[in-house]
C-alpha cells in the first residue's frame, strides 16, 4: 500500500495521474514533432525500455486505434482502409492505422506522423506487414525485433543470444536515425523502473479477484496501456504503487 495522504490538499487519485501520463506522452511527441525532432511510431510489444533510454519521443498505432474505435469512428477509419485495397478480415487495428496513415488526421484521436517505425512481433505477425506497408508508403524506416515462437516456457542460449543480437542492433540503428546516444547506465535505472513498475501493476491487477473489486475491466485495460507503453518512466512506478 502506497503512504499517501489521501486528505492532503495536493492529493491526485492514481487513476488520474495514470491518464495525465498517457496524454503526457501524446503531447510530447507532438511537441517534438512540431520543434523538427523526429518521432515515431511503436508497437506496444517492442521493448519500451531502449526508447525510454534514448529519450525518444514514440506514440503507439494500437492505443490510437483503440481510442478511435471506443469513440465511435472505427468503421469510418476501416471502410477507408478497405477503399485503399487493405482486406476486411485483417485486423481492425491494422486497418485503423493503415487508414490514418493516409488521411493524416481523426478528430477522435491525433498523433503526429512518423519519422520511423518500432515492431515487435511477440503478439502476432500481422503486425510486420502492418508496419511494413507503413513504412513503405511513408518511405521511413521500419525497426524489427523478431522473438522466434516457443511451445516451452524454457529457452535456450541460442535463441538468447538471437534476441539480444536484434536489441543490440535496433540501438544501433535507432542511435543513426535519431542523432541520440545509448546510454548502459541510463539503461539499467530505466529497467530497474521498469520492473518496480510491473510488480507495482500485477499486484494493483490482483484486487480484482475481491467481490466488490475496487477496479473494473476499464480499468484494467485503460491502465495496461501505461503500463505496456510508459513503464520505464518514474511517474509511472510511483502512480502503480499509489494505485496498490
Amino acid at each position: 500500500m502506497s503512504n499517501i495522504d489521501m486528505n492532503a490538499p495536493d492529493y491526485i487519485p492514481a487513476k488520474k495521474r495514470l491518464q495525465k501520463i498517457a496524454a503526457d506522452a501524446y503531447q510530447r511527441a507532438w511537441d517534438a514533432k512540431n520543434s523538427g525532432e523526429k518521432i515515431g511510431w511503436c508497437a506496444s510489444n517492442f521493448p519500451q525500455e531502449i526508447a525510454e533510454t534514448l529519450g525518444l519521443c514514440v506514440v503507439y498505432p494500437e492505443n490510437q486505434a483503440a481510442a478511435i474505435a471506443a469513440k465511435g469512428a472505427g468503421l469510418k477509419m476501416c471502410e477507408h482502409a478497405e477503399s485503399m485495397g487493405y482486406s476486411n478480415d485483417i485486423c481492425a487495428y491494422a486497418r485503423i492505422s493503415l487508414s490514418y496513415m493516409d488521411i493524416k488526421q481523426c478528430e477522435e484521436m491525433d498523433m503526429p506522423q512518423p519519422d520511423f517505425l518500432l515492431c515487435c512481433n511477440n503478439i502476432c505477425n500481422c503486425m510486420i506487414k502492418w508496419y511494413e506497408n507503413i513504412a513503405y508508403e511513408l518511405n521511413i524506416p521500419m525497426i524489427l525485433i523478431d522473438i522466434p515462437y516457443k511451445n516451452d516456457y524454457d529457452t535456450d542460449d541460442v535463441t538468447v543470444k538471437y534476441v539480444q543480437a536484434q536489441f543490440d542492433d535496433a540501438i544501433k540503428q535507432l542511435e543513426k536515425v535519431t542523432g541520440k546516444v545509448f546510454s548502459e547506465e541510463k539503461f539499467k535505472e530505466v529497467c530497474e523502473i521498469s520492473q518496480r513498475t510491473g510488480r507495482a501493476w500485477l499486484k494493483a491487477a490482483e484486487y480484482c479477484q475481491y467481490e466488490p473489486s475496487p477496479m473494473n475491466g476499464f480499468d484494467l485495460f485503460n491502465h495496461m496501456a501505461v503500463a505496456g507503453c510508459a513503464r520505464g518512466k518514474l511517474e509511472a512506478a510511483l502512480a502503480f504503487e499509489q494505485l496498490c
